[in-house]
């Protein structure tokens, strides 16, 4: 994809992604929040004012930036006193086998104990930790969280006494297979507003391959949202399933409605059986993006918001991919990932940096600021990318896993997604005023 910046904008050769036989160019200033469709000429005359600091008379002035991300940044972790948010996996155990599983290798019996959650709890709502009033607890596998419903239930009682007492709003969301769910459950959910999020296939047959229990997991979506529960669905879009996301979104929209939130990502483990070469890897991506795009319309003109983590992170300006994590582990220890929260997985000493095990609470400050220090300017492949203060670099777990290979495919699948976002959002506010994309560009 041929780019070029200069004073804060992004240059992005665009005519495959608009459909023109004609060169265009797709200015996009992230700083600024702001965008433009240009001709190659309109460009190479834009340049040569910008290059001399001639005046811009036109619109064309709102991209220009000349600040550095430091001045405009909209979020960055220096400490864990910035850290606003706590992720819980409360066991290693898991009734499911799924296909295509990232953590596989940490299943076993562990549970976490009550009193390093306790610890862990008490440090993180805290006011003499952060200043922040606004605090998340996401409670994660790991394994699946419903199969210590005692310990989740504990920590949602015992975090909310903490909240009450210091005076914190507390969020709490729950990613769970779902397949477990009682009348007890259910009042829990509902008493402290938990945002149950299910990873569920939707349709049978890849739900049954894939994950398994697919009539019990519809049967218990369908009694949370009767509830009043909010529920988020998260499917993971394999070989199977990526031909399917339109019949996917409307399956969502008649069978399940009440679900107002619907994230199709890729599957993450291409170490799996999903792949035999990165030449189907690149298909799958690019097959992936423009069946996504052909299912958006549905989820829009039914109100129901569908996300994935390339939209997610386009939505802010940041210099890391991960704002920086407080994970407790079922373990009891203190991990930068949820991805690794189990000495048997690949990377854990790398990772973890803090212990809950012990009467006081054990953090390694340095550690957790050294995998801080891991962000965009870590990788000189994300000096010249229009994506760079968006997708920062790129996970920092998938960075460690993948072969160059495979992130060199993974780095064009989020730049061409990003672009057709980009184009999505510009043909959207052309239209608003009273203009068309496919007009402007047959001029």
């Amino acid at each position: 994809m041929e780019q070029e910046f200069m004073r804060g904008i992004y240059a992005i050769e665009c005519s495959d992604t608009i459909g023109s036989t004609s060169k265009w160019r797709l200015l996009y200033s992230p700083f600024n929040e702001n965008m433009s469709l240009a001709s190659e000429e309109e460009w190479i005359k834009l340049k040569q004012k910008l290059s001399k600091n001639d005046t811009i008379d036109n619109d064309l002035s709102l991209l220009i930036n000349d600040q550095t991300i430091y001045e405009v940044r909209d979020l960055r972790i220096d400490s864990v006193k910035d850290v606003v948010k706590l992720s819980i996996l409360p066991t290693n155990k898991c009734n499911f086998a799924c296909s295509y599983c990232y953590s596989r290798e940490g299943r076993d019996a562990t549970q976490v104990s009550i009193s390093a959650l306790n610890r862990t709890l008490e440090f993180f709502i805290n006011p003499e930790r952060t200043n922040s009033k606004e605090l998340t607890i996401s409670y994660l596998g790991g394994g699946e969280p419903m199969l210590c419903w005692d310990t989740f239930k504990h920590s949602l009682d015992y975090s909310n006494e903490l909240a009450k007492k210091y005076g914190f709003k507390l969020m709490n969301s729950v990613n769970t297979n779902g397949s477990i769910l009682n009348d007890e459950i259910l009042t829990y959910l509902k008493k402290y507003d938990v945002t149950v999020c299910v990873t569920f296939e939707v349709f049978e047959d890849i739900q049954n391959t894939q994950r398994g229990q697919w009539n019990i997991v519809k049967e218990n979506i369908k009694t949370m949202l009767e509830k009043g529960i909010r529920v988020i669905i998260s499917s993971i879009i394999t070989p199977f399933s990526v031909n399917r996301l339109p019949e996917l979104v409307s399956t969502i929209v008649s069978e399940y409605k009440g679900v107002r939130t619907l994230i199709l990502e890729p599957v993450v483990d291409m170490a799996s059986s999903s792949f035999s070469s990165l030449e189907e890897i690149y298909r799958f991506y690019q097959n992936y993006t423009n069946q996504f795009f052909d299912a958006l319309p549905i989820a829009e003109k039914n109100e129901v918001r569908l996300l994935n983590s390339v939209i997610r992170k386009m939505w802010r300006k940041h210099i890391r991919f991960c704002d920086g994590e407080i994970s407790l582990t079922a373990m009891g220890t203190i991990s930068g990932c949820t991805s690794v929260s189990s000495p048997r997985e690949v990377h854990y000493s790398d990772y973890c940096y803090g212990d809950a095990r012990k009467e006081t609470i054990y953090i390694d400050k340095e550690k957790f600021e050294g995998l801080l220090n891991r962000n965009v300017f870590s990788y000189t492949k994300c000096d010249n990318c229009f994506l760079k203060w968006h997708c920062s670099g790129g996970c920092q777990f998938r960075n460690d896993i993948y072969t160059e290979e495979q992130l060199e495919i993974v780095c064009d699948f989020n730049r061409q997604f990003a672009l057709r976002y980009l184009i999505d959002i510009l043909h959207h506010n052309l239209q608003l005023e009273g203009d068309d994309l496919n007009e402007i560009i047959k001029q």
